[in-house]
């Protein structure tokens, strides 16, 4: 959700409780067993009292008769701290955070009828790697990597022990080979060094993701997918849908398709010259009217030649 986030100085909290407004109204439409937040609920570790308020305002507004469980998960963007501080009063809301792996102790999953939800945030490297001294960089990146596969390859066995027929169905914070980045994430690790293939995640029948903020499946595998950001981080996203994605399990299969997030504040390029500028600026409001201001990313080709 990156709760908290800016586009350069420009405040957007208007638009992240237009999203978390409209996602409320689609959850009471849908009627969901569970929400699964794949991390970054916040885009910085000390996000701002705003951001927390409508985070927890959002929880607190969840009609409880909907009986829809939320898993909240850490990202790199994310405290552990700040996630777990609240863990206890959350669960009597049935919502579940795990802010880091460390934190979690023996392997715990949710269970509903038709499937089980393996919960795993955004792995850090001591998570996953046991430092020897003198390891050169590939040796430290190859052993991130294996750590990953190590961690998914034990969470498969554990849930195929209790799955007794549904659906396995996993989680991640992390950058997967294949996948198409956006200049607006952070890299997890130098040189994305933990990016692990498809193959990471064979025998799990869905892999639900985030950190990459464009909706997209990962190495043509459809059951793997990145949900992405709701709104455009930065102007590369522009010509991205936004969506959250809907799962219907039943009989160990796992079907899913797209909602689409409105966009409740249009982002646009726009290239022109000092002598169209104004008809491109009054065509371009024209045509991007929604509840917010539209907001311009603005190139003026012929700037050099103009006084102003």
């Amino acid at each position: 959700w990156h709760l908290g986030a800016r586009l350069v100085d420009c405040e957007r909290l208007a638009e992240q409780q237009n999203f978390l407004d409209w996602l409320l109204r689609t959850l009471t439409e849908l009627k969901p067993n569970l929400l699964l937040v794949a991390g970054d609920v916040f885009d910085s570790v000390n996000p701002p009292q705003e951001a927390l308020g409508a985070y927890y305002s959002f929880l607190a507004n969840i009609p409880r008769e909907l009986r829809c469980r939320i898993l909240i998960l850490g990202g790199n963007h994310d405290s552990p701290a700040t996630l777990h501080a609240p863990r206890e009063i959350l669960r009597a809301l049935d919502v579940h955070v795990v802010g880091a792996i460390s934190s979690v102790g023996k392997p715990q999953v949710l269970e509903f009828d038709d499937a089980i939800v393996y919960p795993t945030p955004y792995l850090r490297q001591r998570d996953v790697l046991k430092a020897e001294p003198g390891q050169s960089f590939d040796q430290v990146a190859e052993a991130i990597r294996t750590g990953i596969i190590r961690h998914y390859a034990q969470a498969l066995e554990f849930c195929r022990t209790k799955a007794a027929g549904r659906a396995v169905i996993a989680t991640g914070h992390l950058t997967a080979v294949g996948a198409i980045p956006s200049p607006s994430e952070r890299i997890i690790h130098v040189g994305n060094l933990g990016a692990v293939s498809a193959g990471c995640f064979e025998g799990f029948h869905y892999t639900g993701l985030g950190h990459l903020h464009r909706a997209q499946c990962v190495g043509g595998e459809e059951r793997i997918r990145y949900s992405g950001s709701p709104l455009p981080l930065s102007f590369a996203e522009v010509d991205a849908n936004k969506e959250i994605r809907v799962l219907d399990v039943g009989h160990g299969c796992v079907e899913h398709h797209a909602v689409i997030i409105p966009r409740f504040r249009p982002l646009v390029r726009l290239s022109t010259s000092v002598v169209n500028l104004m008809t491109d600026l009054r065509r371009t409001a024209d045509e991007n009217r929604a509840i917010l201001d539209l907001w311009l990313e603005l190139t003026i080709q012929d700037a050099r030649d103009h006084p102003d």
